[in-house]
């Protein structure tokens, strides 16, 4: 796509989600599907170049999964604690290029 087609493209959706802007999304999680989502957003949040309005809102939404999560229990709460820390991360057993 060129630049002048994505410029056309979001140009476009922009417009229809502010025809649709009065318009409510209901999402149900498990939770592990919650602490999933927690832990992406915690490493998208980590990464330095993510920064500006979207980021807070984000910030925001994991805040909110934490807190919930966090009643779950004591090691429950740990391991949403770490999610913000990268020292804290494991590397994966799926292998890849995480494991580097």
């Amino acid at each position: 796509m060129t630049r002048a087609e994505q410029e056309k493209l979001l140009t476009a959706a922009a417009q229809e989600m502010k025809h649709a802007a009065g318009r409510t999304i209901a999402l149900e999680y498990t939770v592990i599907q919650a602490m999933e989502l927690l832990g992406t957003l915690q490493l998208a949040l980590r990464h330095p170049a993510n920064r500006g309005p979207i980021s807070s809102y984000i910030s925001e939404l994991a805040f909110h999964l934490e807190m919930f999560l966090c009643e779950c229990g004591a090691a429950t709460r740990r391991l949403c604690a770490a999610g913000w820390n990268p020292e804290e991360d494991a590397l994966s057993d799926e292998g890849g290029d995480d494991n580097r």
